[in-house]
């Protein structure tokens, strides 16, 4: 079994560094000293996460490219008991849907170190990418599926990140690149549901996850065929867990968490 995973992810490390071409080409930003804080950072409640403790607190993940910021985030260096220097890159809410679900307060959002994920998406947000890139390391996956450049252009400097570059309404067509993932992250739009629900079906492993940025009307609303999801509710494959409205930030939206044919209790 092990090797057929490690072959598979062979196969789709190929696929990517095919797809990243030279137009794509594209350095991350090296920030400046200025930029660079020194302090004290603790884990949180969720595996891969810590808090930066300051004049503030933020959220932060250990930076998978030691010494490089991707959109100008605060880099934190801490000495460790070994004497060694780890280096961990500010999470912004403001800038991510992800990390704002983190501050309002979701249970879980069952991504750690080691995690296959799977995020739908032409218009995919490089800054929750890349946090999710830390999140799973270099033991994890994150799979891009949709005509994506910015995904591209980071799978250049992050080996755990795999960019198929297709829309993710073919899904036949990347099976034989993408495997069977432990968590689905997706926004949702009205015309892509059945999409989305495809993708869980066909790549979310038994006992998996998914979280999903929709409009929190989707979710809410009384009206009947609202729910993204409700049909397979219904047939009792996804099982709703909870829906974090992400206010004051953003509103009208609301980050869905589901588990996929979740065992009987």
């Amino acid at each position: 079994m092990r090797s057929i995973l490690t072959a598979q992810q062979n196969l789709a490390r190929l696929y990517s560094r095919q797809m990243c071409t030279s137009t794509y080409a594209q350095s991350s930003t090296r920030i400046s000293s200025s930029s660079v804080q020194r302090g004290l950072v603790v884990p949180y409640r969720f595996e891969g996460v810590f808090i930066a403790k300051g004049k503030e607190d933020f959220i932060c993940t250990r930076n998978l490219v030691p010494g490089e910021a991707l959109y100008g985030e605060e880099l934190i260096f801490v000495q460790n008991e070994g004497g060694t220097e780890v280096e961990y890159r500010v999470w912004n809410p403001l800038m991510s849907n992800l990390a704002n679900a983190i501050m309002c307060g979701v249970t879980n959002i069952w991504v750690k170190p080691g995690s296959r994920i799977l995020y739908l998406g032409d218009d995919v947000c490089q800054i929750t990418l890349s946090h999710l890139s830390d999140l799973v390391g270099l033991d994890g996956l994150v799979y891009v599926v949709g005509l994506s450049d910015v995904a591209v252009k980071m799978a250049e400097k992050r080996p755990n990140v795999i960019t198929v570059f297709q829309k993710p309404s073919c899904i036949g067509k990347y099976r034989m690149v993408v495997g069977m993932v432990d968590v689905i992250y997706a926004d949702i739009h009205s015309d892509e549901v059945h999409t989305i629900t495809s993708n869980i079906i066909y790549y979310l492993r038994a006992g998996g996850h998914y979280l999903v940025y929709t409009r929190a009307s989707n979710i809410y609303s009384t009206t009947r065929g609202k729910d993204p999801f409700a049909y397979h509710h219904r047939q009792k494959e996804f099982t709703p867990i909870e829906a974090v409205m992400l206010e004051p930030i953003d509103r009208e939206y609301a980050m869905a968490v589901g588990g996929f044919r979740m065992p009987e209790e």
